[in-house]
C-alpha cells in the first residue's frame, strides 16, 4: 500500500513589483498602519503611556482613561462586532481587508520588500550574474535585516503589555525581567519563522480570507 500524503511542498511564488492606484493606496495605508503600530506605545499621557494592557495591575489605560477587568465586556463586545464586520466584509468584497490592513499581510510584505531590494525586481537569485559568495553574503544581509526587523516588532509588540520606558530601560542595562525576555524571544522566533522565513505557508493556512472563502 502507498502512503500518500495529504500536504504537497509549497513552490516560493516570485510576483513582479505591481503599480497602479490601488497599489498606491494600499501601501499608504500599510504605511500608517506600521507606523502608528510602533509609535503608539512610545507616546505619554498625563505622565502615563497612552496606550497600554497593564497585565501586572490588571488593568488598561487609553489615553488617561482607566479599565479595570469588569469593564472588558466593553471589549469584548467591540471584538465581537469586528469580527463579524470582518466576516462580512471578506464575503461580500474579497481581500479589501488581507490586502489593505491586516498586519499578515503588511508583515509579508515588509519580507518581499527587504528580499527584492537584495536580489532585485525580479528578486531571483541569478547564479550565472553573481558568484557563489555573492548570493551567500545576500542571503545572510537578508536574514540579519528579517532577524532585526522581528527584534523591534516583538519589542514593540511586548511594550503594549509592559511598559516600554521600563522595558527600554531595562533591556539597555541588561537587567531585563525574564518573562519579558521569554515572551520577545518568543515573538522574534515566531515573526521570524513564520512571517518571514514560512510566510507562505502562514498565508494559506491562517489567512482570514481563506478560511472565510472555506467556509461560506
Amino acid at each position: 500500500m502507498e502512503n500518500v500524503s495529504l500536504y504537497k511542498r509549497h513552490k516560493i511564488i516570485n510576483n513582479d513589483p505591481v503599480s497602479g492606484k490601488f497599489n498606491k493606496i494600499r501601501l499608504t495605508s500599510m504605511f500608517f498602519m506600521t507606523l502608528t503600530f510602533f509609535i503608539l506605545p512610545w507616546i505619554n499621557y498625563e505622565g502615563k503611556q497612552a496606550f497600554l494592557f497593564d497585565l501586572s495591575c490588571t488593568r488598561f489605560y487609553f489615553f488617561g482613561s482607566i479599565f479595570w477587568p469588569q469593564d472588558f465586556i466593553l471589549l469584548a463586545i467591540l471584538c465581537i462586532i469586528g469580527v463579524l464586520t470582518l466576516f462580512i466584509i471578506t464575503v461580500y468584497a474579497g481581500r479589501v481587508w488581507c490586502g489593505f490592513l491586516c498586519p499578515q499581510s503588511i508583515w509579508i510584505k515588509i519580507a518581499v520588500f527587504i528580499n527584492r531590494k537584495i536580489y532585485g525586481k525580479k528578486n531571483k537569485k541569478n547564479t550565472h550574474a553573481d558568484s557563489k559568495l555573492n548570493i551567500l553574503k545576500k542571503t545572510i544581509l537578508k536574514h540579519i535585516l528579517w532577524i532585526s526587523f522581528s527584534m523591534i516588532t516583538a519589542f514593540t509588540f511586548v511594550g503594549y503589555f509592559v511598559p516600554i520606558n521600563f522595558l527600554y530601560n531595562n533591556a539597555i542595562s541588561i537587567n531585563i525581567w525574564y518573562w519579558s525576555f521569554f515572551w520577545i524571544f518568543f515573538f522574534i522566533f515566531n515573526l521570524y519563522k513564520y512571517w518571514m522565513v514560512q510566510r507562505t505557508v502562514l498565508f494559506y493556512n491562517l489567512s482570514i480570507f481563506t478560511f472565510t472563502k472555506c467556509h461560506v
